[in-house]
């Protein structure tokens, strides 16, 4: 957490246990392969998800964002979607990221944008190195701070693309367990910290809250 007591948050859906076992699984082989390390998930840190926002908070504001944020998660979940296919993009730096496409139903969108408008309400200014979890022991790279200061206008409302990250390289070796599309619902939310790359490497907390 920076000295400041700004963060960088992830607002994501949380996806089923059979869901996160299989996207781990390609992810391992994916890293084993290719040996990059730049996303390696697991289920506690590093955790595969759907981002709904990205942005910049007041640590101090982060139980009244959860409390909103309840409002909204019962009003839209439990949601259904569908894994639609993989893509497989490359960086403004020359490396390629694989990802599931998640199909964008009209409840998709819809909590995607109230996300969105309730995060923008908490801004606390472009993302910084200290809001970065984990910024202390390694170098931030800049295409975290420029992707989540530039969320809101590049990559939300009509640009939103919902996704599931599976990491760096080209996974279409690597996914035996998968026949798509393959429906899912998803059943909860959290704000994660955001870590380098703009993995969710930390839980915050879990919404809709018991």
């Amino acid at each position: 957490m920076s000295d400041a007591g700004q963060i960088a948050v992830d607002i994501v859906l949380l996806l089923p246990a059979p869901i996160v076992d299989a996207i781990i699984a390609v992810n391992r082989r994916l890293v084993a392969r290719t040996g990059t390390r730049e996303v390696v998930l697991d289920k506690k840190d590093t955790i595969p998800h759907i981002t709904l926002a990205m942005g910049t908070v007041e640590a101090s504001e982060l139980a009244a964002l959860g409390r909103r944020l309840d409002e909204i998660a019962r009003r839209h979940l439990p949601l259904a979607t569908t894994i639609t296919g993989l893509v497989v993009v490359p960086t403004s730096t020359g490396a390629t990221v694989s990802g599931f496409d998640v199909r964008k139903t009209d409840e998709l969108q819809a909590i995607h944008e109230s996300v969105m408008q309730l995060l923008l309400t908490f801004d606390a200014g472009k993302a910084a190195a200290p809001m970065i979890a984990g910024w202390e022991h390694e170098l931030i790279d800049p295409f975290t701070t420029g992707y989540i200061s530039a969320f809101s206008d590049e990559s939300a409302y009509g640009n939103y693309s919902p996704h599931i990250t599976l990491g760096y390289g080209d996974a279409r070796k690597d996914l035996p367990e998968f026949s798509v599309p393959l429906p899912f619902l998803c059943t909860g939310a959290a704000i994660c910290h955001l870590g380098n790359f703009c993995t969710c490497k930390e839980i915050l907390s879990l919404h809709p809250e018991e």
